[in-house]
């Protein structure tokens, strides 16, 4: 099978140019997201991530060897800082390359 398309991964309206990725709030609304112009930049993350590890995942992987990043989800816990107890949610994100003692590059994926 091919390689993850820009769509299967950043979501169905998302595209790319030579100098662009273009990834639409719409499309995270889809992981909880609520879009609007002050979104932070920490929820926009977030909302890729769980994005991502929809397609992205071993049982994806099991079928397609072509995925090379899956992502799971990890043991949660509760941790506090500052007074505040917060739940920590831990995700094992794998990058799978032929090995090479080479440093990490982007564009081996």
């Amino acid at each position: 099978m091919p390689e993850p398309t820009v769509p299967q991964v950043f979501g169905s309206n998302a595209n790319q140019t030579d100098l662009i990725l273009e990834i639409k709030k719409a499309d995270l609304a889809t992981v909880g997201l609520t879009p609007n112009a002050n979104n932070t930049a920490e929820s926009m993350f977030v909302a890729l991530l769980l994005l991502n590890r929809q397609h992205l995942n071993t049982d994806n992987q099991a079928n397609d060897s072509d995925i090379q990043i899956t992502i799971q989800d990890g043991p949660e816990s509760l941790v506090e800082r500052n007074g505040t107890t917060y739940r920590q949610r831990l995700f094992y994100i794998y990058l799978d390359t032929p090995d090479s003692p080479a440093t990490l590059d982007p564009n081996q994926f």
